[in-house]
């Protein structure tokens, strides 16, 4: 007789109807199902065999979905048995999960609150505290073979062991009990297992042990040895990327959605294994993160297959990474420059340095990460290849609400956007049109170019690019310098005429703007664009410097007014919202210079009795010059170290002025000295030797 022989519930006809109707378990892609066939024949036995199956896997593998889909199956199994004579004992199944388990009570509780969900409910319990008693037991195994009891003492429940509530389990239907995450289990090993061993010994009951066995060999060296006592048949769960993802793509609610993902199981597949990566656990948050991408994008956008595809790459490739812990949600728009360094990094080692450097060094692993996951020739391209801004994409994965304005503008510009309406992305996009397309587009873009009709930066420096790029290609007669000389012309004309944008914000000067790469940038056409960025770079910067005074005049409005904008102007900050203020803020520039010190001091004034808002300027203000020697930040602080003359003269206004007058104390005077002493005097001071330190150091350089 076979020892796992079934006792009979359906005939094989049924069985192959069910399995036909079930997605669970779909025929050849389950790699688990000869484990489920086996705990079959394992639960059906009419007798406890006196030993636990053990079912072994990686973290993520998909152990805790597979035992899920198991009991699921139990569940449907037990409500098709129409007769009490079809129904067989023990198909209900008891689920303990061992995850921070530090005390055996918590077991107890688990196991009283499914098989009493009544009297454990919430209601229940407030109307009076449920105590289990628990008895101290003794289990006698042999670890080491000396015919000695080496004795492990722990608590049992008094639940399925025989006594008082004992036949509770056993003369129910529950015949098969699940301990779940053994390895995370904070109680001793040994004792976990001598204590899951008392529902082994007991008359009805099978018992399953779920946990990552290679973490636990690694942590308890004594554990084969007490396996051997207890566990009989061990079974190891493979990673099911097909069962796993059918299930979590049951979970998208926009049908057209599902429908489209559903179809993709063999292109995600791939990308896990080229990341090298098998934790299941992801393919939900893939999922989720996908739909939500596909729910604000535009209806052209979501019948474009090509572009869709593209996406679920990046967000699949992102989510894994993030997961791993080796990308940041909130530091995605710095891993094109992550990348690049690790590249050259790279090309600096011997094959037995970068074997070892991959491990160590955060980019040299990116770099080789994502030369996997995309091909090297356009590895570089990174706005192209993330088919929109990294910026948009770190908004999206670091923020609950992506910024939809933005999104849209830059499908629009997209390569993908089969509706683009402006003449300079189609032209940009030149490798898709015939001939006639190409000669109409390119002169009219030119002539717009020459009639000064694009005022946005960008896309003036995008039609340089292709000026340049053409001109490369033979397609231009008019020499690089003459180009130049024209961008040169352009320039000067926005800045005189006062559309030139003068903000800070330095994406202008990046590889790529609109989620576009700027064209023929990392080819022949590299100086060129480093040339064009130093005319903008001057052109602001001078027009900055003449308007200063008046931002100057604003900047003291928005201090009495808004205290919170007035730090997010003169503060360089990591929290995110403020981050954003960059842009357009003065956390490099020396604007307190051109502030008259008495204004400063009457706006100060205006705000009393507000102590609170006047202390949290000056705080703000000692906040504006913390920088680190080795910040990233410390070229804009030697910018505004010229400020120290700034504030030593209001120093000197504050205090030199009297707390008393006609024999009357000045309160205002008093705290306005009290907060100029706690935060300003120690802060000049720190200045003014950061500010001979650098005098110091240009005096040695010369």
């Amino acid at each position: 007789m076979n020892f796992y022989e079934p006792a009979h519930i359906f005939s094989e006809e049924e069985r192959r109807s069910e399995k036909q109707n079930s997605s669970d378990y779909p025929e050849g892609s389950s790699k688990n199902n000869h484990i489920k066939e086996e705990l079959d024949k394992f639960y059906r036995l009419p007798y406890a065999p006196k030993f636990a199956v053990l079912l072994k896997g990686k973290w993520g593998s998909g152990k805790t979905w597979f035992i899920n889909k198991y009991r699921d199956d139990l569940k449907n199994e037990e409500k098709h048995q129409k007769t009490d004579k079809e129904k067989v004992q023990g198909l209900k199944t008891l689920y303990i999960s061992l995850y921070g388990v530090n005390d055996f009570s918590q077991i107890e509780q688990s196991i009283y609150k499914q098989l009493h969900p009544v009297l454990s409910s919430k209601q229940a319990v407030i109307a009076g505290k449920l105590v289990s008693s628990l008895v101290k037991g003794h289990l006698k195994i042999d670890l080491n073979k000396d015919g000695k009891d080496d004795g492990w003492n722990f608590s049992i429940p008094e639940l399925g062991i025989g006594k008082g509530q004992g036949n509770q389990i056993k003369d129910s239907q529950y015949g098969l009990i699940i301990f779940d995450d053994i390895e995370r289990c904070l109680i001793e090993i040994e004792n976990i297992l001598g204590y899951i061993n008392t529902f082994v010994d007991s008359e009805k009951l099978k018992v399953v042990i779920i946990g990552n066995e290679e973490e636990i060999i690694s942590k308890h060296p004594n554990y084969p040895a007490i396996k051997e006592k207890i566990i009989g048949k061990t079974f190891e769960i493979e990673p099911d990327y097909y069962s796993a993802f059918q299930d979590s793509t049951k979970k998208i609610s926009n049908p057209q959605c599902r429908e489209w993902v559903a179809e993709k199981i063999d292109f995600i597949k791939e990308l896990y294994e080229k990341g090298n990566y098998q934790n299941l656990r992801t393919f939900n948050q893939v999922v989720w993160e996908f739909e939500r991408f596909f729910n604000i994008l535009p209806e052209n956008f979501k019948n474009n297959p090509e572009f869709l595809q593209e996406a679920l790459k990046v967000i699949t490739v992102f989510s894994i990474e993030i997961a791993r812990g080796k990308i940041e949600a909130s530091s995605i728009s710095e891993l094109s420059n992550k990348i690049g360094k690790g590249y050259m990094k790279n090309e600096a080692k011997t094959k037995e340095e970068k074997e070892d450097a991959v491990a160590e060094d955060s980019d040299i692993y990116l770099f080789e990460k994502f030369s996997k996951y995309y091909p090297m020739d356009i590895i570089f391209d990174m706005n192209d290849l993330f088919i929109l801004d990294l910026g948009w994409w770190q908004d999206f994965f670091d923020k609950s609400k992506p910024n939809q304005e933005q999104l849209e503008d830059l499908l629009l510009k997209s390569t993908y956007n089969t509706e683009a309406t402006e003449d300079w992305v189609k032209l940009y996009h030149y490798w898709q049109l015939n001939d006639d397309e190409f000669n109409y587009l390119f002169a009219k873009v030119r002539e717009d170019y020459k009639n000064h009709v694009f005022e946005d930066i960008g896309e003036i420096k995008h039609i340089i690019g292709l000026f340049f790029e053409f001109c490369e290609l033979g397609l231009l007669s008019d020499a690089k310098e003459n180009i130049f000389k024209e961008a040169k012309e352009y320039i000067n004309w926005l800045e005189k005429t006062g559309k030139l944008d003068l903000s800070l914000d330095d994406s202008i000067y990046r590889d790529y703007y609109y989620g576009l790469s700027f064209s023929g940038s990392k080819d022949g056409c590299r100086q060129n664009y480093l040339d064009l960025d130093e005319v903008i770079k001057k052109a602001k910067k001078s027009n900055r410097e003449k308007k200063m005074p008046m931002y100057a005049e604003d900047l003291l409005e928005i201090m009495v007014s808004d205290i919170y904008k007035f730090a997010s102007l003169i503060c360089i900050t990591k929290e995110k919202e403020e981050f954003e203020c960059r842009a357009k803020n003065y956390y490099s520039e020396p604007i307190f210079t051109y502030i008259k010190p008495e204004d400063f001091i009457n706006k100060i004034l205006s705000l009393v009795p507000d102590y609170k808002k006047i202390n949290s300027i000056f705080y703000y203000i000692k906040e504006r010059y913390i920088f680190d020697e080795q910040n990233l930040f410390k070229k804009q602080m030697n910018a505004i170290i010229g400020e120290v003359k700034f504030l030593k003269e209001i120093d000197n206004l504050i205090t030199s002025k009297s707390t008393k007058e006609n024999n009357k104390v000045v309160l205002s005077i008093a705290l306005l000295q009290k907060a100029n002493k706690k935060y300003l005097q120690p802060l000049i001071s720190k200045l003014e030797e950061r500010q001979n330190k650098l005098i110091s150091q240009a005096t040695e350089e010369n």
